[in-house]
């Protein structure tokens, strides 16, 4: 799929943003990346990240933080990791990736949740080394669940 915009500096300032409060929340909380991201995905200030100057401009800690604090507020447990030592790039490349996405694609949303984070992320090794929307594709046709 071509896509017809690619995201401008400020926008991809927002995705690193969110991609070090993922890997924050990994190395620091020591939270499985997978739900992290499952629970982050039915919530409102993930749906709106973009909106929110006053979280994103924070550091990644802060930001994990008052992520997490957003899922907590749903009533979501989030999982201790059991992901592989040294998942901190993974973390930071799926975190990248998801809010990339959601800003290419403003409907995405809390769509994410019919894709099989699982999969994507075993499939790190060969998914990171391709351009964000060719991965993006590559999800779409491959991981789908259920």
């Amino acid at each position: 799929m071509k896509h017809n915009k690619d995201l401008d500096r400020y926008e991809l300032s927002i995705v690193r943003a969110f991609a070090g409060a993922v890997q924050c929340a990994y190395e620091q909380y020591g939270l499985d990346i997978c739900d992290y991201l499952i629970g982050l995905f039915k919530t409102d200030i993930f749906n709106r990240f973009e909106e929110e100057h006053t979280v994103y401009v924070q550091g990644y800690h802060c930001i994990a933080g008052i992520l997490l604090d957003e899922v907590k507020k749903l009533g979501i447990t989030v999982k201790q990791g059991d992901d592989n030592p040294g998942d901190a790039p993974v973390a930071y490349w799926m975190g990248y990736l998801f809010m990339y996405w959601k800003l290419l694609e403003h409907e995405m949303g809390n769509n994410f949740l019919k894709y099989d984070l699982e999969g994507i992320y075993w499939s790190y090794e060969s998914l990171h080394t391709m351009s964000i929307p060719a991965a993006i594709d590559s999800i779409k046709l491959e991981y789908i669940e259920g």
